[in-house]
């Protein structure tokens, strides 16, 4: 686990030193490689949800088939119904999924931690998730404003200090690296898992000022995000299933993502004519309706592990 977060870390790294190369891609390239890490990488990791509920719901009583058919019924029902609202209030949907995706992003990163309070934990995981969405915002506040008026549907005379935003990212970061001190001092997390997370967290703040928004999302999104959330699926169902292994995740998650992919260039072709931000817009759009009915999914598995200490202790970023 060690070798693979030193691994991130020095791609990370790696990608940051190349910041200004990539932003001399232009725009509409770092869109194009930004799009294509969510694609291979970040969608994928929510494409096996169906195998882990499985894997949970065995020692369930009732039949199985009903088992699962109410869980496509439910997941699909959730898509259903958020894409329903995002038709009826854009703005609503929006604060929303992001006040969600606070707690989500917060959760799959201080996850492995011992919590002596309950509170704390979750008060916790909204901080670094505040963390983990705002500091890439308000850093690149320029390509962030066009999408949240095109997905909100605010007028575009709406005017935002950037540099202003930009100087907000820099306190972000360091109000939470004072948080993740705050917590080792008060012994809530270990000094050598807090150590960890500082690093981790001095590395990803480098690269969102460094990086364009979609760019530094990406990276982080497919690298820190999904990518471990892989590598602990797979390790869940190898528990599961003994011959389970990498070459089976692939063809269970194969389907799923296809699917996923070809809608979202079904989209992009519709909004050929459009601006990126427009584009933009609507691939968060579509990301969050099939994210969604995820993030609760795997709040439920990580009580789980959680319980069954699945995920070792301490570990930021270990897994998710």
């Amino acid at each position: 686990m060690n070798n693979e977060l030193h691994l991130r870390r020095l791609m990370t790294l790696v990608i940051i030193a190349m910041g200004v190369f990539t932003s001399a891609l232009g725009e509409q390239a770092s869109f194009v490689l930004a799009i294509s890490l969510i694609c291979l990488i970040g969608i994928p990791h929510g494409a096996t949800d169906h195998l882990l509920f499985f894997s949970i719901a065995q020692n369930m009583p009732g039949d199985r088939h009903k088992i699962q058919l109410r869980f496509y019924a439910t997941y699909l029902g959730i898509m259903a119904a958020y894409g329903f609202l995002w038709y009826l209030s854009p703005q609503l949907s929006f604060l929303l999924f992001i006040i969600v995706s606070f707690y989500h992003f917060g959760q799959e990163n201080l996850k492995a931690f011992r919590w002596k309070s309950p509170y704390l934990k979750y008060i916790s995981f909204m901080v670094s998730g505040f963390f983990l969405l705002a500091t890439p915002l308000l850093a690149d506040m320029d390509s962030a404003l066009p999408i949240i008026k095109s997905i909100m549907g605010l007028n575009d005379k709406i005017f935002v200090n950037t540099q202003q935003c930009r100087q907000l990212s820099y306190a972000v970061g360091i109000i939470y690296g004072f948080f993740i001190v705050a917590l080792m001092m008060s012994r809530n997390i270990g000094i050598g898992a807090g150590t960890k997370e500082l690093i981790n967290c001095a590395i990803l703040f480098s690269l969102f000022v460094s990086t364009p928004l979609m760019m530094g999302f990406a990276v982080y999104f497919s690298l820190w995000h999904a990518l471990p959330s892989i590598i602990e699926q797979i390790t869940f169902l190898k528990i599961k299933q003994v011959k389970y292994n990498f070459k089976s995740h692939v063809r269970n998650l194969a389907p799923y993502t296809l699917l996923s992919i070809i809608g979202i260039f079904i989209g992009l072709y519709m909004l050929d004519n459009s601006s990126l931000s427009a584009k933009t817009g609507i691939g968060f759009m579509f990301l969050s309706i099939i994210t969604l009915p995820h993030i609760i999914l795997m709040d439920k598995f990580h009580e789980m592990s959680a319980e069954k200490s699945i995920v070792g202790e301490n570990q930021p970023y270990a897994a998710v």
